[in-house]
């Protein structure tokens, strides 16, 4: 979404849990055949958006009380982090395509 504060104009990303988390069955799912290309699809998606302003359903994931002391201590730019955003859809892209390579080889039983 975009954001307004004052003249500037921001796109806003608040990612919610992209994460396989363990004993998520992505091979093989009976219940969710499509988990594993809802899962690609969602990190395609998150690296297209475009993202000045990184937020999540957790502080954790956009290191909010780092960014929230910067604020404090008067930098407007704080939360701000166009790469601590990329860096987190990498690394969440990157854990997710292991834990799916790690079921297909061992062949989802």
């Amino acid at each position: 979404m975009t954001v307004k504060d004052g003249e500037k104009s921001y796109e806003a990303v608040i990612v919610g849990s992209p994460k396989a988390n363990p004993g998520y069955k992505l091979v093989k799912n009976a219940a969710y055949p499509a988990i594993a290309d809802d899962f690609t699809r969602t990190f395609e998606t998150l690296a297209a958006l475009p993202a000045d302003l990184f937020l999540g359903a957790h502080g954790a994931y956009f290191g909010m009380e780092g960014k929230y002391a910067r604020l404090q201590k008067g930098d407007q730019e704080a939360f701000v982090d166009r790469e601590g955003y990329r860096k987190f859809v990498a690394d969440k892209s990157a854990e997710f395509r292991a834990a799916l390579e790690k079921q297909r080889a061992a062949g989802a039983r």
